[in-house]
């Protein structure tokens, strides 16, 4: 959007093909591109790479010079960073090419700041260490279950979401402690 595009074409790398992060983490970002109206558009196929780095990395550079895209997105930040070292094995500038992950590791907060990916998203271990006993004493009470907790459940009303967290260079120093 800061560029002005309405339209996106997109690498996607996924996770464990039918586990259920994977699947969420896909649909979350096609939501979030649709919500925010951008029509995003997958380059091939989604590149199967089991959360790993170095799979990552092999499965995306026969996509380098040979397929037409805006971004990449992966799963967790280990594959982002495989699709970095795959982009500077062919003397190409990560920064050139909006990657995202998930996770907001160490290694994903250090290429956030070196400019190398451009964002992250932290999943708060905390918050959902507070939602499942906030879930876990309401469901054993006879509550709903996201009584007091400050959360919401989803369609089926057994899950409480914990939000995730955008992670860029403006707020990364924030997730290094």
């Amino acid at each position: 959007k800061d560029n002005g595009k309405s339209e996106v074409k997109y690498v996607l790398l996924n996770g464990t093909l039918g586990q259920t992060s994977t699947t969420n983490r896909t649909l979350s970002f096609e939501k979030g591109m649709a919500d925010a109206g951008i029509t995003a558009t997958l380059v091939g196929e989604a590149l199967a790479c089991d959360f790993d780095r170095a799979k990552a990395m092999d499965k995306f550079t026969p996509m380098i010079g040979t397929s037409e895209f805006d971004a990449v997105v992966s799963n967790n930040d280990a594959m982002a960073l495989g699709v970095v070292e795959a982009l500077e094995s062919k003397g190409i500038d990560p920064s050139s090419l909006p990657i995202l992950g998930i996770d907001a590791s160490k290694d994903g907060r250090v290429a956030i700041k070196d400019g190398k990916l451009a964002m992250s998203v932290f999943q708060d271990p905390r918050g959902q260490g507070k939602g499942a006993l906030y879930a876990a004493l309401n469901l054993a009470n006879g509550e709903d279950i996201a009584k007091d907790s400050g959360f919401e459940k989803d369609e089926t009303g057994f899950i409480l979401w914990v939000p995730f967290e955008p992670v860029t260079a403006e707020n990364v120093a924030e997730y290094d402690n």
